[in-house]
């Protein structure tokens, strides 16, 4: 990485003032990550993530954790699973490590969207519960069944974003405030 990786995309006069400030590429990443935090503003006091175990791996765990660390100061998560889903258990062990972090593994046979249901009915009961303009939501997955939920969560004043791979459509990964994607 070069020290110069900040002026990138930049033109005409913020450019100038980019090269001619002497600020490092530590500076500027300090002064972006403080602008990215004033989007959520207010909407920060109160932050829930909802993570889709049998979406998103356990390996992205860290990627996740300093992409919400990054724009919020506190937070809290719920990961979602199956009870016997084996695929899943990586999140177990991230729950086990990690204080706010909450494993919710949920019982009986496995049926189609059962765990997404149960996110979205989560989701719903929060929009009744909190104070909207002081709320955040980060919803982690790239399962476009969420869309809905992402749309009652902005309809209701609520700050939401979106985390989750590439793969996710554009029309899903456009219905947040923002998504980031995960490498």
């Amino acid at each position: 990485m070069s020290e110069w990786d900040f002026a990138f995309g930049l033109t005409g006069q913020a450019l100038e003032d980019a090269l001619s400030t002497g600020a490092t590429y530590e500076d500027w990443a300090m002064i972006e990550q403080e602008l990215e935090r004033e989007v959520i503003g207010d909407h920060g006091k109160n932050v829930f993530v909802f993570i889709d175990a049998e979406n998103i791996p356990s390996r992205s765990w860290e990627e996740i954790e300093r992409c919400i660390s990054y724009l919020v100061d506190r937070w809290s998560a719920k990961v979602y699973a199956l009870q016997k889903d084996h695929a899943t258990m990586g999140w177990h062990e991230v729950a086990k490590t990690n204080d706010n972090v909450e494993e919710i593994r949920l019982c009986g046979d496995p049926a189609k969207n059962k765990v997404d249901k149960k996110i979205i009915r989560d989701i719903r009961k929060l929009i009744g519960n909190c104070t909207p303009t002081e709320t955040c939501v980060f919803i982690v997955s790239s399962d476009s069944d969420y869309r809905v939920a992402v749309t009652e969560l902005k309809e209701a004043g609520v700050h939401v974003v979106g985390i989750g791979e590439a793969k996710a459509n554009d029309e899903y990964k456009q219905s947040f405030h923002s998504f980031i994607e995960l490498d």
